[in-house]
């Protein structure tokens, strides 16, 4: 009997549901992040490019050569350059292709060139205004140029009148 209640509780244990297993979390990584945060683009610049200068398979230079088109491609960075961060975006893409970085290039290209069409037209159109603008004040200050001369004209008869 007590073989049989020593199967009955391995049966019973066995049975069992087995605590679940921690699932290992993915922490993703986005350095960007830091000089977002702090606001120092220029050291945060510096690191990327000094990593990009002394490149080895080891120091990560698909991630550096991101994190630097990312200072030039992000607006509120102040070394902002829209065409540059585009131009080393697809650098990423096209040096480091199987990189995470690449993918993350990629997409970040994808948005800038967007809004490069978007913003196109709305450039344009502020242009165009600027450039009335400045006629208009262009044909303001002709007009009192030419008043100017009519009033010189006039004094320079009266001047004549009073010496004869």
């Amino acid at each position: 009997m007590a073989s049989g209640c020593m199967f009955s509780l391995l049966w019973l244990a066995g049975c069992a549901q087995a605590p679940p297993r921690p699932t290992p979390q993915v922490v993703w990584e986005f350095p960007p992040q830091k000089v977002m945060e702090s606001g120092d683009y220029a050291s945060f610049l510096e690191e990327n490019q000094k990593v990009l200068e002394n490149c080895t398979p080891e120091t990560q230079c698909d991630k550096a050569l991101f994190n630097v088109a990312f200072v030039y491609a992000y607006p509120e960075s102040p070394y902002y350059n829209r065409p540059e961060g585009l131009r080393r975006m697809q650098e990423v893409v096209e040096k480091y292709p199987q990189s995470a970085w690449a993918y993350e290039a990629k997409a970040m290209a994808v948005l800038l060139k967007t809004r490069i069409v978007f913003m196109e037209p709305k450039k344009r159109m502020r242009m165009k205004r600027q450039l009335k603008s400045k006629e208009s004040k262009i044909e303001k200050l002709q007009d009192q140029i030419e008043r100017s001369r009519e009033i010189d004209l006039e004094i320079d008869r009266k001047e004549r009148e009073l010496l004869q």
